[in-house]
């Protein structure tokens, strides 16, 4: 199945779009919700933690938690 997003049919409908999306992003960015990925593998995740621990913020965004 070839399924694809709608296409804005001209630049105002792009720049409207643009525009909802990134209100969208900025909201869940600050909403500080956290998602799981069930699909990474335990052994992945522990390269991946150990890689960030090493390595602060380069591996993933550096968040400072309270």
């Amino acid at each position: 199945m070839d399924e694809k997003f709608p296409t804005p049919n001209n630049s105002e409908d792009r720049e409207t779009q643009k525009n909802e999306l990134l209100v969208l992003a900025k909201e869940l960015y600050q909403s500080n919700e956290t998602f799981r990925f069930p699909g990474l593998e335990p052994e992945s995740y522990a390269k991946l933690k150990a890689s960030d621990e090493e390595f602060p913020g380069y591996t993933t965004p550096y968040r400072r938690h309270n």
